[in-house]
């Protein structure tokens, strides 16, 4: 895995997590104790953890699929779609 691909795993991750940071702040602030106790440490390292799982997966493609055509760096015409797809996600 190269530096460019890694950072757009992590410019990925950090967009879901972010939401995610916002959804756990909404939970521990909620006055219905059943919504505040679905918020805990131990949930939020899980969703975390898979979160950035889901990306380094979703985005491994990029070096795989890429290949250099007289000095150029291309995609097989079926994945330059799906890596577009993927940046509208999160």
């Amino acid at each position: 895995m190269n530096i460019l691909n890694l950072l757009n795993v992590l410019g990925q991750t950090t967009k879901t997590i972010l939401p995610l940071a916002c959804a756990d702040r909404y939970m521990i602030t909620n006055s219905r104790a059943r919504i505040r106790a679905f918020s805990t440490p131990k949930r939020a390292k899980y969703i975390i953890i898979i979160s950035c799982i889901f990306w380094l997966i979703a985005l491994c493609h990029t070096p795989i699929m890429t290949i250099i055509v007289n000095g150029q760096c291309t995609m097989y015409k079926n994945w330059y779609f799906m890596l577009h797809f993927m940046h509208f996600i999160p």
